[in-house]
């Protein structure tokens, strides 16, 4: 047999790759990511590359906060700061000379007024949306139009005002002579109860507890982390706008079931609350949050002021809602009934707004897709499920006109 024929009958021998070219491809390959990430990154500095803000006014939150482990973040008085939302665009908040939002000064309560001050974190704040665009600032409106009375509304929510923070201000707030406290919560609230002092998630024990993940659980765990922008800050430095592009082009096309399919992979303590039955870390989370509760009810029961709470949702729980049916083992109103129980039983009044958001299709569509907290509309949905019932809520001294 002709071996040379054999040989070409088999045809051409496949060609191995250089040892040069295992080499060079994979860094072709990173450059070529490293330069769509650039591209991404110029263009979208470019539409949110902050205007001229004046002296006086800084961007981030730095210069017009300040932290303290005996009160948590407060506001520096008679400060201006902006934010540099990829939501939004950029945003003002003005702190008036007591260290709170909004635009009227703080001081003696005039004769006449119904003075609310309201509590709570950065949706009491109103995080992400223009002042008069906040559910603060449209309630106050509403409730001066139906009570017919002087109403002003002293707004002392914070960044990172989680319970136990709100827990060691509150003396401050009975200091203000209200005649109402509403304190409008969270889903992140409770997550974060104890939450004094604004850390990274990514902290030395959460790290410790992914060193100990299986490599696949944990490439999983890092993968959820950056596409729900609870990234190191090292990491979020590189490619904080592509990521936030990504995950914006993401939940903004998705309907809400599909949103919620995805964010209930984030597991037990990022999306436990929609659970039917509370995990035991979360009913850890609400004994620690009744601890507080009690001992602040006590204060306004000595001191004869009403206290009302609610729980306002945020995007996945707008969602849920808005499905009608929750997916198997889940209850979008789980954290709600826990809250409930707990704010009765201290002898508070608590406000049901979840039910509102129910018959709003694609309620989720009224926060914002990257950050979750409510736009100008979530803001003013919240603001009418609030301000018919609180008038009339039971203990309080409204009165609803004739």
């Amino acid at each position: 047999m002709n071996l040379d024929h054999a040989s070409n009958q088999a045809g051409p021998k496949e060609e191995r790759l250089a040892r040069r070219d295992w080499i060079l491809l994979p860094l072709l390959s990173l450059a070529t990511i490293l330069l769509l990430l650039g591209v991404v990154e110029f263009f979208v500095w470019q539409g949110f590359s902050p205007p001229h803000l004046g002296p006086d006014a800084h961007l981030g939150w730095g210069s017009c906060t300040t932290f303290s482990p005996h009160t948590g973040v407060r506001g520096v008085p008679n400060t201006t700061c902006w934010e540099n939302s990829y939501d939004d665009r950029l945003v003002e908040y003005k702190f008036n000379n007591c260290g709170y939002r909004g635009d009227t000064s703080c001081g003696p309560k005039q004769p006449g007024v119904y003075r609310i001050v309201l509590i709570g974190s950065s949706y009491s704040l109103g995080d992400m949306v223009a002042w008069k665009n906040t559910f603060a600032a449209h309630l106050l409106q509403e409730l001066t139009r139906l009570t017919g009375r002087k109403v002003e509304i002293y707004d002392e929510g914070m960044i990172w005002g989680a319970p136990h923070s709100t827990y060691l201000r509150f003396d401050h707030v009975l200091h203000e002579s209200p005649g109402l406290i509403l304190w409008v919560l969270t889903p992140w609230d409770i997550q974060y109860v104890t939450l004094v002092a604004p850390v990274s998630i990514f902290d030395q024990t959460n790290k410790a507890q992914l060193d100990q993940l299986s490599p696949a659980a944990r490439l999983g765990r890092v993968l959820g982390a950056v596409a729900h922008n609870n990234v190191p800050p090292a990491a979020s430095k590189i490619i904080p706008n592509a990521r936030i592009v990504l995950r914006h082009f993401i939940y903004e096309s998705e309907g809400a079931q599909q949103y919620v399919q995805s964010y209930l992979m984030n597991g037990d303590d990022q999306a436990g609350y929609l659970k039917a039955d509370l995990s035991p870390a979360w009913q850890k989370r609400l004994r620690e949050f009744a601890a507080d509760m009690e001992t602040m009810q006590q204060k306004v029961h000595a001191a004869g002021i009403p206290m009302v709470a609610t729980l306002a949702p945020d995007r996945p729980l707008a969602a849920m809602l808005s499905m009608g049916d929750p997916p198997p083992g889940r209850n979008p109103f789980a954290l709600d009934n826990e809250l409930r129980s707990i704010v009765t039983t201290d002898g508070a009044v608590y406000l049901d707004v979840l039910p509102g958001f129910r018959p709003i299709p694609e309620s989720q569509r009224y926060f914002f897709p990257v950050d979750g907290h409510p736009d100008a509309q979530g803001q003013a949905i919240l603001s009418r499920l609030l301000a018919k019932p609180l008038p009339a809520a039971p203990c309080l001294s409204f009165a609803l006109p004739i």
